[in-house]
């Protein structure tokens, strides 16, 4: 399956997730559409998977568009996968690249008291990365990693508690139970 099927698949299942609970929203992918949709009260935000790569040069719009979302905003951010690794790119972490792209469902394991994760044994994610966060950046907690096939460990959820942000290597959109506890755990620290 190709990385675009997936992430369209990926941005459908969140769309709906949201649209199930109530929860209004704006898709943005240029900085002019983000200066809108900042004139509306936001709650939150959600940097979502890409097909773009952190490892390959990026271009300088979606980086000034994830730095103005992230100085802009006083509110809960949730990056998932490559909002994930932007994140960790964006403060300062390391973020690499895999031999072999990971795809399919996986556990993950919880290493430190996580607000965001609830995860219950033998719960698994489902993963499509070829990047991965290898060092969360100074300063966040790493609350859950993985080891991808070629014995690398994954950086799955990362967190910075006072500036409210999140970062979750998996997508929660596509795995269905576990998913949905990290996406309703978030709406809530949004104040819904």
């Amino acid at each position: 399956q190709s990385p675009y099927l997936v992430n369209a698949q990926a941005t459908r299942a969140l769309v709906r997730f949201l649209q199930t609970h109530g929860v209004a929203h704006v898709l943005v992918s240029t900085v002019a559409e983000l200066n809108v949709a900042m004139g509306a009260r936001v709650t939150g935000v959600i940097l979502t998977g890409s097909d773009a790569r952190v490892t390959e040069p990026l271009c300088p719009a979606l980086m000034a568009m994830t730095s103005t979302v992230i100085l802009r905003c006083n509110v809960p951010v949730l990056g998932i996968c490559f909002g994930h690794q932007l994140l960790a790119t964006l403060f300062g972490g390391r973020v690499e690249s895999l031999l072999h792209p990971r795809s399919g469902w996986t556990s993950i394991r919880q290493v430190h008291e996580s607000l965001l994760l609830a995860l219950r044994p033998p719960d698994a994610v489902r993963q499509h990365h070829s990047d991965y966060v290898r060092q969360a950046p100074p300063g966040w907690t790493v609350e859950a990693v993985s080891a991808a096939p070629d014995g690398v460990v994954v950086v799955e959820c990362m967190s910075h508690r006072a500036r409210r942000m999140w970062g979750v290597q998996f997508h929660p959109e596509l795995s269905g139970a576990p998913g949905d506890r990290v996406l309703d755990t978030f709406l809530r620290m949004c104040g819904r």
